[in-house]
């Protein structure tokens, strides 16, 4: 079995979790993982952030987030620490010669990669919205990590919202088939994530 990932960020070395994730699969796949293809982050204008916003709902998330102040937004430099508590939190995406980066996961330079590559998975992270002709690339099966419980809670804010609406049962994250709706393909594996008074999204998201 081959295995191709390909994950975002705000940096082409992408963030915390993308590392750790990256790392984990080569820890446990040494022998498998191909190529890691990362890509520099969406610059979007000011007009494009803004119809994000709105269609995500993001400024009712933010004045329910002023309400429910008790419950804070994510801190990078404590999930550095959580995730990797050693204090052995890697600078640059792990992988060595395995990276790649790329213009964008749906561009040509992508596409031609994941061809020479022929993985039998493609799994997918943190990255924009991967266009089916991407996806079909995978051989066996083309996986989305998502941290959110599918499909009780799909999109954004996936943390958030259960504590918000007291329904701490509904935290989790899914594994599942990318489609081309946003997190709605086939559930491959689900697990739930404890919540324990005082964590914030930081505590549960390294969870």
């Amino acid at each position: 079995m081959s295995i191709v990932i390909l994950v975002g960020g705000r940096s082409c070395e992408g963030n915390f979790e993308h590392r750790y994730l990256v790392s984990k699969f080569l820890e446990t796949f040494p022998d498998q993982v191909t190529g890691v293809f990362t890509t520099h982050p969406v610059q979007r204008t000011l007009t494009q952030k803004i119809k994000r916003g709105i269609k995500r709902r993001r400024f009712v998330e933010k004045f329910r987030r002023m309400v429910y102040n008790r419950f804070n937004q994510s801190d990078d430099e404590l999930l550095g620490r959580l995730l990797f508590p050693d204090g052995d939190a890697p600078c640059q995406m792990p992988g060595g010669d395995l990276v790649q980066l790329v213009r964008t996961h749906n561009a040509k330079d992508c596409a031609a990669l994941l061809k020479e590559h022929a993985p039998d998975v493609i799994v997918v992270y943190g990255t924009r919205i991967i266009k089916q002709r991407i996806a079909r690339l995978a051989k066996k099966h083309t996986l989305n990590l998502h941290t959110g419980l599918s499909p009780f809670y799909r999109g954004d804010s996936t943390l958030f919202w259960p504590v918000y609406y007291d329904e701490k049962d509904k935290l989790g994250v899914t594994v599942h088939e990318l489609a081309p709706e946003i997190d709605a393909g086939g559930i491959i594996s689900t697990a739930n994530v404890h919540y324990e008074k005082g964590d914030t999204e930081t505590h549960l998201f390294a969870k």
